[in-house]
Formats: structure tokens, C-alpha cells, sequence
């Protein structure tokens, strides 16, 4: 659980409006947004079906939404990551943004 504590700052990451962390299961372990209980399972779920195709290649998947605040999934080692942008950013920033977070975290040297 060392990392998951270090999640909490993603909120400070650029273009993050909301982000929610579940299991594989669907269950949360972290949020910031209001609508998670019916969010978690739904990335779950998409995720599994995602993965069926892309396997260990997905690096994470984009929803695009009619406001521009796209919704994306990625993978943080046994989660998934929920994470919607805000409408000023574009997507391929976001997920750049997303993905070098999740970098440093993973590869920081245990404190």
C-alpha cells in the first residue's frame, strides 16, 4: 500500500478534474469524485474487457465525452485508476500528465 498513500496528490497533477482508484473487483480505495459507487464497478468491468484485447500492451483507455471531460483508465499496478480531465486540457496532455505521475510513483525508491 506504499503508493497508494502518494494517490491522494494526483489532484495536483495538471488537467485532473476527479479521479477514483478501485480493485480489480470494483471496490474503492480512493476518491475524490461524488458518483464513485456507481463509477468503480464500471471501470472495472471496462477494464476487463479492454484488457481481453490489448493484454499487457494497455497502456490505459480513453472515453471521450460530449463536454470534453473525457474519462480514462489506467493501470497502477493490482488497480486501475479512474481519472476524469478537465474540459481545458487536451487529451493527449492528460494522459502524458497521468502516465509520468504514475512513472515517478512506481519508480521512487522506497522511503
Amino acid at each position: 500500500m506504499g503508493i497508494l498513500k502518494h494517490l491522494i496528490n494526483l489532484s495536483k497533477v495538471e488537467g485532473v478534474m476527479y479521479h477514483i482508484l478501485v480493485d480489480k473487483n470494483g471496490d474503492t480505495v480512493i476518491h475524490n469524485m461524488t458518483d464513485f459507487k456507481k463509477n468503480a464497478p464500471m471501470i472495472a468491468r471496462t477494464w476487463k474487457g479492454a484488457y481481453a484485447i490489448g493484454k499487457s500492451r494497455l497502456k490505459y483507455i480513453c472515453f471521450s465525452r460530449a463536454k470534453e471531460n473525457d474519462l480514462f483508465i489506467f493501470p497502477v499496478g493490482n488497480y486501475l485508476l479512474g481519472v476524469i480531465k478537465h474540459e481545458n486540457i487536451k487529451a493527449d496532455q492528460l494522459a502524458d500528465n497521468v502516465l509520468n505521475f504514475i512513472d515517478r510513483l512506481l519508480n521512487q525508491q522506497p522511503e
